[in-house]
Parts: C-alpha cells; sequence; structure tokens
C-alpha cells in the first residue's frame, strides 16, 4: 500500500506568487516601522566595483537572517548616442564624457539596485527596477539619517 503524498504547503506557493512590487512595499513598511535596520555600506560597495561603477550609497541590512541590500550607483555607457535612435533626448539627459584611457566617449547611467545576499555573499534575488524602490530607498535614507542625527545630538550635549 502507497504512503499518501503530503500537499504542498500553500505558504511557499504564495512567497513564490508575490509580485516584486508587493514585497518592496511590504520591505518600505517594515523599515518605516523600524522592524528593519538599514546602516551605509557605501565604504564597503566601493570596494567591490571598478572605475566603470560610481557608488553613490549603499545600505545594508539584517532581517530574520537574510542580508538586504540597495544601492543607488551610476555605470558608464560607452555606446555613441548618435548611433541611438532616440538620440536627441538621451543627448539631453546625460552629459557626455570622454574616458582618459581609452578616448571613447561615455554617459553615466542611473540605477537603484535592491539585492537579497546569501551569507556567502552572493546575490539570489534582484528584482528589475520598480518606481517603488525609490519610496524604499527614501525610507532607509530617512531611518539612518535620522539615527546618525540622534547619535550626534547625544554626544554633543554628552560632553557638558
Amino acid at each position: 500500500m502507497e504512503k499518501p503524498v503530503a500537499e504542498p504547503s500553500a505558504e511557499p506557493q504564495l512567497a513564490q506568487m508575490r509580485e516584486p512590487v508587493e514585497i518592496i512595499g511590504q520591505l518600505n513598511k517594515l523599515t518605516q516601522e523600524n522592524k528593519i535596520s538599514w546602516r551605509s555600506a557605501t565604504k564597503e560597495a566601493v570596494s567591490r566595483h571598478n572605475d566603470d561603477a560610481r557608488i553613490q550609497a549603499c545600505y545594508e541590512a539584517k532581517y530574520k537572517g537574510n542580508t538586504l541590500r540597495l544601492t543607488r550607483m551610476q555605470t558608464k555607457r560607452y555606446q555613441r548616442i548618435e548611433d541611438i535612435a532616440f538620440a536627441y533626448p538621451l543627448r539631453l539627459m546625460h552629459t557626455m564624457h570622454r574616458d582618459k584611457k581609452t578616448g571613447q566617449e561615455f554617459y553615466w547611467d542611473n540605477h537603484l539596485i535592491l539585492e537579497l545576499v546569501d551569507p556567502e555573499g552572493a546575490i539570489v534575488w534582484s528584482p528589475k527596477y520598480v518606481s517603488i524602490l525609490e519610496g524604499l530607498l527614501t525610507s532607509v535614507q530617512h531611518q539612518v539619517t535620522r539615527l546618525a542625527y540622534k547619535n550626534f545630538v547625544t554626544e554633543i550635549f554628552a560632553e557638558g
């Protein structure tokens, strides 16, 4: 007689059906409620990238054994704007630069990246850009800035 096969739990299926917008919205809510605490990790992030990337800000948080990383960065784009079909609007949006090593023209392209990182440092999930990431970044920056300000004021008044 065969053993009955257990029904799969609905919880993993629900997790797979969640859209990135929902997940990011929940992360934003938990950040605003201080259930996720972020810290600046810009210095560490800069050391992971080369000359073709500029890190403007990087924040990390630990949440229930997971590491979240939110990075605002710019990367060099070397394709010639003249060769792109929508060159005129792109030329208005970007300032062209010349690479000192190669002499090629480039412009800086902006990115906001959310990553779920495993304990070994590998990225296990990173959604494509959605505008709700900007709201998460604002909440994270507000939390980190508020904490830094609070610590600063506490130190000033501790002096006497």
